[in-house]
């Protein structure tokens, strides 16, 4: 495997992201896993307790080993870090110690942050959203980036999850907090699960393997078919006569061509990236805030030049909110709108009240505080 490595770093990649690595040994002794007594199903993840085939100590060796070699790779050769990122569940604790164990040896440049995935949904309220932010931040070893994953191919899609509305939003949020934003190819313009897969079509394995009457149960199908190009056939993903996995039927008016002639998720996507070179984006502080049930607000604050806030309103109902005394900001100060979503009132460049700022249900907005 080292030499694996050494040949793609040879030929110019970056960095490498290893899937599933917790899973990467299993016990030497092959012994039988203990059952959990939580199902009957024999096929069933669940049916038996993963003390032998999942995060075993020889993982982290591995892992740190494999750490150095990506090192010493930048010391001799130079050029930017070539990176190392992990897949794993597990939990939070454990997670930490792929970024470095308590002996301070080296592992992942950042292990994925599934969080956001696994602890929120659209029944989720403000104060959710800024504790598993907090909490991930928390334990995170200094020194290390932090990371945000909204969505993957083995999970609910981002806009199924939450709800259409707010994709917007979450694109705000995942964009501005500190550190490195994972998306999922096809959330940037919105696609949302195909619930709709035939037994006849899936092709997931473990949802084959749990028969008809249960596949739609497990399947991982709905979040993994065709990108959205345009309205041609199959989306414009491929000319076959049938592919792997049934196109969305709302391809016709979700797709990436129509969104970028128009104000659109992709459009939001886009300025958000680009409003991650600002320096407040860059190396700003961070600063977490609820101000309701419905509402929370991030601040990213640089000395020496403008600080970005994020204020995002998850509720069905209008807001106003009062940004002054939590974030101390000065009598009547205004903030200008760098972001607002693609159905919003708001327009980049209009000032706003920082005492009173109007959200739109399911509304985010991302303003600069001069």
């Amino acid at each position: 495997m080292d030499e694996v490595m050494r040949f793609w770093l040879d030929k110019g990649v970056n960095g490498f992201r290893i899937d599933a690595i917790n899973h990467l040994f299993e016990d030497a002794e092959l012994r039988d896993e203990p059952l959990t007594g939580k199902t009957d199903d024999k096929h069933s993840y669940e049916y038996t307790e993963h003390v032998y085939t999942k995060d075993l100590p020889e993982v982290m060796s591995m892992l740190q080993h494999w750490r150095k070699l990506v090192d010493d790779y930048t010391m001799k050769h130079g050029g930017p870090a070539r990176i190392i990122m992990t897949e794993a569940y597990a939990d939070l604790k454990t997670i930490m110690d792929y970024y470095e164990t308590h002996d301070g040896k080296k592992g992942a440049h950042f292990p994925f942050n599934f969080n956001l995935i696994t602890n929120l949904n659209e029944k989720s309220d403000a104060r959710d959203y800024v504790f598993e932010v907090q909490k991930w931040l928390i334990y995170m070893p200094r020194g290390y980036t932090p990371n945000w994953v909204m969505g993957n191919h083995d999970n609910v899609r981002m806009a199924t999850r939450f709800g259409p509305k707010r994709v917007d939003a979450m694109h705000m949020m995942l964009m501005t907090l500190p550190g490195v934003a994972v998306t999922y190819n096809g959330e940037e313009i919105g696609m949302q699960d195909n619930r709709d897969i035939t037994w006849e079509d899936t092709v997931d394995p473990p949802a084959r393997n749990v028969g008809r009457e249960k596949y739609k149960e497990v399947s991982r199908d709905p979040a993994r078919t065709p990108y959205q190009w345009n309205t041609q056939k199959n989306a414009g993903f491929s000319s076959a006569e049938k592919p792997w996995l049934p196109v969305h039927p709302n391809y016709k008016h979700l797709n990436l061509k129509q969104q970028m002639s128009q104000p659109s998720h992709y459009s939001v996507y886009k300025s958000l990236v680009e409003l991650r070179k600002m320096p407040a984006m860059c190396r700003g502080q961070f600063r977490a805030e609820v101000l309701n049930r419905d509402v929370f607000a991030f601040e990213r604050e640089v000395k020496g030049d403008n600080s970005v806030i994020t204020v995002i309103n998850i509720g069905p109902r209008a807001r106003a909110v009062n940004l002054t005394e939590v974030f101390g900001l000065k009598y009547q100060q205004q903030l200008t709108v760098l972001v607002a979503g693609s159905k919003s009132t708001h327009s980049t460049g209009n000032a706003l009240p920082a005492d009173a700022l109007p959200l739109a249900p399911y509304e985010g907005l991302v303003c600069m505080l001069e």
